[in-house]
């Protein structure tokens, strides 16, 4: 698998990628404990037909998007703040399209967030909260411009603080 490693970055800007990893895929920012990981979309394509997406796996990870076009294959997980480690973990859409048709975990084991500032974010089911126990995190979905069509929305755990923002934009019911 392909990964954003300890203070690396990656930058995609005027081109297609589309991964073939076997099990999980890449574009995983924050692997190790502490450090921290991004990966940025300016204009292009990147589309993941197998696998899922780990923003924040025991270190702290981001995803801005400012043009262009993402795509997890349909029914693919995408976690945010995966392990304890990776609090502050976000994906933060600007521009372009980011979609996710499968389930869409907002702070697993760690404080995380999700910001649609203009733009269109496709997601399945978005849940906030998904390990059980102390201590307690805080999960923020933000729509402050552009399109959020979900299938549901929901929290998980008692021990998940739960934002739902609405600023702007418009938030849809899709169809599963």
């Amino acid at each position: 698998p392909c990964g954003v490693h300890a203070g690396e970055s990656l930058t995609f800007t005027r081109w297609s990628v589309v991964t073939s990893s076997a099990s999980w895929v890449a574009l995983v920012a924050g692997l190790a404990a502490h450090a921290s990981g991004a990966r940025h979309l300016g204009s292009g394509a990147l589309s993941v037909p197998k696998g899922r997406l780990l923003v924040g796996n025991n270190g702290r990870g981001s995803v801005t998007q400012s043009g262009g076009s993402f795509f997890l294959a349909v029914n693919l997980p995408l976690y945010v703040a995966n392990q304890a480690g990776s609090s502050s973990s976000f994906i933060s859409i600007d521009g372009g399209t980011f979609t996710n048709t499968g389930p869409v975990f907002i702070v697993v084991r760690d404080n995380a967030s999700l910001t649609n500032n203009e733009g269109t974010v496709v997601a399945g089911h978005l849940s906030m909260g998904v390990s059980a126990g102390p201590p307690a995190f805080t999960g923020t979905v933000a729509l402050k411009a552009g399109w959020l069509p979900v299938v549901s929305v929901s929290m998980g755990k008692a021990a998940v603080t739960a934002n739902l923002i609405f600023d702007g934009g418009t938030l849809r019911a899709a169809r599963a």
